[in-house]
């Protein structure tokens, strides 16, 4: 006799109509019931300047913001590198940042530019290459909030 969880079939019973609720299977794996990727593979998908940008904030976070949320840690590393808060991040201020983190020699002058030339905009007013801030989140949002494994 099979044992009475596997046969039991739980119903609402009204007046008009019976609902039957199909019994739930969940998976001792949480990776196998999300689709949810991992910090792993988004930052393989990211070019290799993006990567050691990445690299280089993880382990920032890691060693600064780990009893963090990741949303508290972007809002903190946003406020540093938005040095005049336009919403905009120009190349100085990214390399302010890097020097401000202890990472100004982790990154190479064309791999910074390579970042602003993946994700950053002419900006209207000097015909500047910059990023916006709210690229920089969406960017990041994912990355740091993806689970590690």
């Amino acid at each position: 006799k099979p044992p009475l969880h596997d046969t039991f079939i739980p119903c609402l019973v009204t007046t008009t109509n019976i609902t039957i609720f199909k019994p739930r299977h969940f998976s001792s794996n949480t990776a196998e019931a999300t689709q949810t990727k991992t910090y792993q593979e988004l930052h393989h998908a990211l070019s290799p300047s993006r990567q050691k940008l990445i690299t280089i904030l993880h382990d920032y976070k890691l060693k600064n913001y780990s009893q963090s949320v990741p949303s508290r840690f972007i809002k903190a590393v946003i406020s540093a590198l938005d040095a005049n808060h336009d919403e905009l991040i120009t190349f100085d201020e990214y390399q302010v940042l890097l020097r401000n983190i202890g990472a100004e020699g982790k990154m190479t002058k064309d791999e910074m530019w390579e970042v602003f030339e993946e994700i950053g905009v002419i900006s209207k007013d000097d015909e500047e290459k910059v990023i916006p801030v709210q690229t920089l989140v969406e960017c990041w949002s994912d990355l740091f909030k993806a689970p590690e494994k």
